[in-house]
C-alpha cells in the first residue's frame, strides 16, 4: 500500500476548496440566481441543491473527523 504525507494532501484538500469558493463566488456574481436552482434534468438536483447536500454532510462528518 503506497504511503501519504498527510499534510501534503490536506494541504491539496485547502487548495481545492478556496478554488471551489472563488469559482462558486464568480458563478453567484455573474449569473441570475434562478439559473441555480434549476434541475439540468427531471431526477437531477440543482447546483444549489447539490451545494446544500454538501454543506448537509460536511456538518454531520467535519466534527466527527475532528
Amino acid at each position: 500500500m503506497p504511503k501519504f504525507d498527510s499534510q501534503v494532501l490536506l494541504n491539496e484538500l485547502k487548495a481545492d476548496v478556496n478554488r471551489l469558493e472563488k469559482d462558486f463566488d464568480f458563478l453567484l456574481e455573474n449569473n441570475d440566481f434562478s439559473l441555480l436552482q434549476t434541475r439540468p434534468e427531471k431526477n437531477k438536483w440543482s447546483a444549489l441543491e447539490c451545494i446544500e447536500h454538501l454543506n448537509m454532510t460536511g456538518r454531520y462528518y467535519l466534527p466527527k473527523i475532528q
